[in-house]
């Protein structure tokens, strides 16, 4: 059986056309890799990716370097190699809009972004450390006798990777969503809901909703209580757990909130955790003013 051959360029090597490569993986297992500039060796693959000043898919041409190149997202975003090749191959490995969306946004726009210059990020420390940054430190040192080709394996396998987590964190998110969604038809003018399922992804489905400021759930070996943050990755919330109980756990923790079971609460107040669900919803009301104590 025929192999399928993808081509990229030779010498350095950017997270754009790695992750682009390991899409291709996950789609053509056995894949041949090339990395050339011969423009003879380019004619004979089957995929040119970040290389051939040429986009057109169907021809397994996808290059983003041409001055004719303008394909954006609605956001602004342009797309580079991880990203036309993830829109064109993506649905050959999830079969939802919504999984293949979440994998662009966490993972694939960043990588894009990065390398067609766009800031994602206001940072006080100046440059964050990015996924990109991360491919980009297996590229050779000048003190390093090392070749590019091999540290290209190396940073194809991380690729590999970070690819299948998001992949499996996208199927997880399409469930999570529909789990949420029916915990929030059961609100009945609460302000928390109550999840039974572990590791749901719930942070994207609620925040931003003013009638939500908890989300209950079990975790490993007892359940949680989460204060929802005001904005994605902000520690601002507009209700937190009583301040007398920061950082307490245990013993203490039980006596100073009055619930048989409480195990921990977080020193800023923003989660505590329970042995049961009924004493998590006891904290949790308490939080709420529900129940003085």
């Amino acid at each position: 059986m025929k192999k399928t051959v993808v081509a990229t360029h030779d010498g350095k090597f950017h997270a754009d056309e790695v992750f682009a490569i390991a899409i291709l993986k996950k789609v053509y297992p056995s894949l041949k890799i090339i990395r050339t500039k011969e423009s003879e060796l380019l004619k004979k693959s089957d995929i040119n990716v970040d290389i051939g000043r040429k986009y057109n898919p169907k021809k397994g041409y996808f290059d983003h370097h041409q001055s004719d190149f303008k394909l954006k997202r609605k956001n602004g975003i342009p797309y580079a190699s991880a990203g036309i090749v993830w829109s064109y191959y993506g649905s050959k490995i999830l079969n939802s809009k919504e999984s293949l969306n979440y994998v662009d946004e966490k993972l694939i726009q960043f990588i894009d972004a990065n390398d067609s210059g766009v800031k994602t990020y206001d940072s006080k420390i100046g440059n964050v450390y990015h996924i990109s940054n991360l491919i980009d430190s297996f590229n050779p040192g000048w003190t390093e006798k090392v070749r590019h080709d091999s540290q290209f394996k190396k940073a194809l396998s991380v690729a590999q990777l970070v690819l299948e987590r998001e992949i499996v964190r996208a199927k997880s998110y399409q469930m999570s969503s529909k789990i949420v969604k029916d915990a929030l038809k059961k609100l009945k003018g609460k302000n928390y809901i109550v999840i039974n399922s572990k590791n749901v992804m719930w942070r994207d489905f609620v925040i931003g909703n003013p009638k939500i400021n908890f989300v209950i759930h079990p975790s490993i070996d007892r359940w949680s209580s989460n204060s929802v943050p005001k904005k994605v990755d902000s520690f601002q919330r507009d209700v937190l757990f009583p301040d007398k109980w920061g950082g307490l756990e245990g013993k203490s923790f039980e006596k100073v909130s009055g619930v048989k079971g409480a195990l921990f609460c977080h020193k800023d107040g923003f989660i505590v955790s329970a042995k049961t669900k009924d004493g998590a919803i006891k904290l949790t009301e308490i939080a709420l003013g529900k129940k003085e104590k």
